[in-house]
């Protein structure tokens, strides 16, 4: 059973206690420790042995990710969740490229949340869908989607929703494989070099 040590940090007092409350609760979690500060939250790593830091980066507005390096630099095997209520689809893109484990938004129901964060336990990666979907339309806006065919524009909405390929084919009649014929060549379309995949979407 996973042991999580978890060490939480955000700016805002009330939810940061409430989620170590109902972190604390959890019977894989062993130990839940919040602070205020980025600061606060490195220096204890280490008195907590910790290994899981959840954290929002964003620091009155602004994003603090030389923090992360110097986590992930230090901690290697440290897994790094980022939990926030911005939802700017270039922030998203940022933080993606910070060697993170996981990223949330804030109003996500937490029996999912403690299902995402139990999988990055596991050493998976997680995203919360609201996030997949903002950063799957940033990754396309710029291409035109006049080039689709008529199936092919359906197929793009289904896949905004983040529906899997055997759920498009389910949806559309069709084969599993002719559905993921289609998102190859939607993406080859927009000029998406990977299909992006959201947490409901990891499977063909």
């Amino acid at each position: 059973m996973t042991d999580a040590r978890i060490i939480v940090v955000d700016e805002k007092r009330l939810f940061r206690e409430g989620l170590c409350r109902m972190l604390y609760q959890l019977s894989w979690v062993s130990s839940v420790v919040g602070y205020n500060t980025v600061e606060e939250g490195i220096n204890a790593i280490n008195q907590y042995e910790a290994n899981l830091f959840i954290l929002n980066p964003f620091v009155r507005g602004e994003a603090q990710y030389a923090f992360l390096k110097e986590i992930r630099a230090d901690m290697p095997g440290i897994k790094i969740v980022l939990l926030t209520d911005f939802d700017d689809a270039d922030s998203i893109l940022d933080a993606t490229r910070q060697h993170i484990n996981g990223y949330f938004s804030k109003s996500m129901a937490f029996d999912k949340f403690e299902m995402y964060l139990h999988e990055v336990m596991e050493g998976k990666y997680r995203l919360s869908e609201s996030l997949g979907f903002l950063l799957f339309e940033r990754l396309v806006k710029k291409n035109s989607t006049d080039d689709l065919t008529a199936r092919e524009k359906k197929i793009y909405q289904m896949m905004r929703k983040g529906y899997t390929n055997k759920e498009i084919a389910k949806q559309l009649s069709i084969s599993t494989n002719t559905a993921r014929n289609h998102v190859s060549s939607i993406m080859r379309k927009l000029n998406i070099s990977s299909r992006y995949q959201t947490p409901e979407s990891s499977e063909d």
